[in-house]
């Protein structure tokens, strides 16, 4: 996973304006052209949905690691 993450304890307000800089930027002409140019997929997620998806990858690579154990 690529992300930004901040410490537990962030001021809300800090959050909130790390997240509309990097929402903006990552969305912006420019960052989708380098994603294109290198193959990269960018897209943004909310944090509630970055946990969501950590949560089901971890359970697919513990079925893959357990399958790989057999």
């Amino acid at each position: 996973w690529n992300g930004l993450f901040v410490l537990a304890g962030t001021p809300q307000d800090a959050q909130d304006k790390i997240i509309a800089v990097a929402e903006k930027t990552m969305m912006s002409d420019r960052a989708q052209a380098l994603a294109a140019e290198t193959g990269a997929l960018v897209y943004w997620q909310s944090a509630d949905e970055v946990k969501a998806q950590i949560a089901t990858d971890i359970e697919t690579l513990a079925g893959i690691e357990a399958l790989l154990a057999e």
